[in-house]
């Protein structure tokens, strides 16, 4: 009993823990209409243009590739993303990655407004998962991009989860729980995203073609254990297996990160012991 007591405790904790500076929670219970009702703390909604169809846990959105279904919805301006950090997440089961155009992705999330300050979230012609995050600063534009190796897989269910990490200077995209690559943010990446709050699900420029359930925004970069906590909650309706790769990326992603928080500073300072120490466990992997 006293065991089940603290499982329960532990189990309330990290729900308690993800619910801070949570912007929305869409579960897409609706099943019908043209709203989509959040279901986080601020109450917003969800102006619902894509159709309906049947998920594991109900209902979830379903965009058909053209910019007719797109799911949007508004920030107001104290909810806005700024110059903080944030962590996008959700399951989907897309039908089809590919588009006859030399830029081949397809849009799942879209913040801001390009070039002046805007997030947008891809799925490329290959499965894989994109981002490209631009801010307009004078007459420049500072801009980088997140990629990945590992496909998803068409007509089958995914939990995608991309954490953008403005105080680690770390951007890490996450598929079924695990992290499956980063790129670091440019030491001239600091813009202020505060001006526009736009948010779409899909978008009007090469639409994601799939079907979004259970989809989260935070303000805020989620930990490693806490986007693990949102892929586990809901998978026992959406029955993912991890696999072996998942797991081996994410290990050789913790590597990285361990060898980013101290080798290229033993480099600097000439400790090339250090160095080689850092360097071991990315080498024995």
């Amino acid at each position: 009993m006293r065991t089940a007591n603290l499982l329960l405790a532990l189990a309330l904790a990290t729900a308690a823990v993800a619910q801070d500076d949570l912007l929305f929670y869409l579960p897409c219970d609706e099943g019908q209409g043209a709203v989509a009702q959040d279901a986080g703390p601020h109450g917003l909604s969800a102006r619902v243009q894509s159709g309906w169809a049947a998920s594991p846990r109900g209902s979830a959105l379903s965009m058909d590739g053209t910019a007719a279904t797109v799911t949007e919805l508004d920030l107001p301006p104290a909810l806005r993303l700024g110059d903080q950090s944030w962590t996008f997440a959700a399951w989907m089961r897309p039908s089809q990655f590919t588009i006859d155009d030399r830029q081949n992705q397809r849009r799942f999330f879209s913040y801001g407004v390009f070039p002046t300050a805007n997030y947008v979230l891809d799925l490329n012609g290959d499965g894989t998962l994109g981002g490209y995050f631009c801010h307009t600063e004078g007459e420049g534009t500072k801009s980088f991009g997140l990629g990945t190796n590992r496909p998803l897989v068409l007509d089958e269910w995914v939990h995608v989860a991309v954490v953008f990490d403005r105080a680690a200077r770390r951007a890490i995209a996450y598929v079924n729980g695990f992290a499956q690559g980063g790129s670091d943010l440019p030491a001239d990446f600091a813009g202020d995203f505060d001006a526009v709050g736009n948010i779409s699900l899909g978008a009007g420029w090469h639409n994601y073609w799939g079907l979004m359930d259970d989809i989260y925004l935070y303000r805020r970069a989620l930990s490693r254990a806490e986007v693990r906590a949102l892929f586990t909650q809901h998978n026992d309706a959406y029955g993912v297996v991890i696999s072996d790769a998942d797991q081996a990326a994410e290990r050789r992603e913790a590597l990285l990160e361990a060898w980013a928080a101290t080798g290229p500073a033993a480099a600097e300072r000439g400790d090339w012991a250090a160095v080689a120490e850092a360097c071991a466990p990315l080498v024995a992997s």
